[in-house]
């Protein structure tokens, strides 16, 4: 079980990452009924599939002794769980999965480094944060934006609004050793 990383945060949220080294027929052995989860789920091939299958399996890890159903798509396509149950999000990228539960809607993202984000930017960043873009960490901190927008707008799971002009994250300084922000 590669599980790459776990940490409780203040607030009492719990994440993890999970490195994705099994066969696809391991997580469904362990997730009996996963299919049901959601029904598109069939209709996925190859690596997504098998990216869906391990964030599914982390969040059940996550999810501890509270049984997997229950975990339900809005239609906005928004992770939730019935009955006052943790809130949820996943996310997976690269041979990574990761997932988040939390007494409060929370959201996370993991993502490939990619240059693309050099040319988007302008369109999910307010003036103030370009701004703030450390010059010898400009790309890093580029991504940090992004992947904080993106838990925002999972976190806030209605869909229909605009990264730049909605989702505000408070300008911070890159520190690659990890931080905090307000969004």
């Amino acid at each position: 079980m590669p599980l790459a990383k776990s940490e409780q945060l203040v607030g009492g949220a719990q994440w993890a990452a999970w490195q994705i080294d099994e066969p696809e027929e391991w997580y469904l052995a362990a997730l009996p009924g996963i299919a049901a989860d959601e029904p598109p789920f069939e209709a996925l091939k190859g690596r997504r599939r098998l990216e869906r299958l391990a964030s599914r399996h982390l969040l059940w890890q996550l999810l501890g002794d509270e049984p997997y159903a229950g975990v339900y798509k809005n239609d906005k396509g928004s992770l939730y769980c019935s009955g006052g149950r943790p809130c949820v999000s996943v996310s997976h990228s690269a041979g990574y999965a990761a997932a988040i539960r939390g007494d409060v809607p929370v959201g996370i993202d993991i993502q490939v480094w990619a240059p693309k984000i050099e040319r988007l930017a302008v369109k999910f960043m307010r003036e103030e944060e370009l701004a703030s873009l450390s010059a010898p960490h400009h790309f890093a901190h580029l991504h940090v934006y992004w992947g904080a927008k993106e838990a925002l707008y999972k976190a806030y799971g209605l869909g229909g609004i605009d990264f730049r002009a909605n989702l505000i994250v408070e300008p911070f300084m890159y520190d690659e050793k990890g931080g905090a922000f307000e969004g």
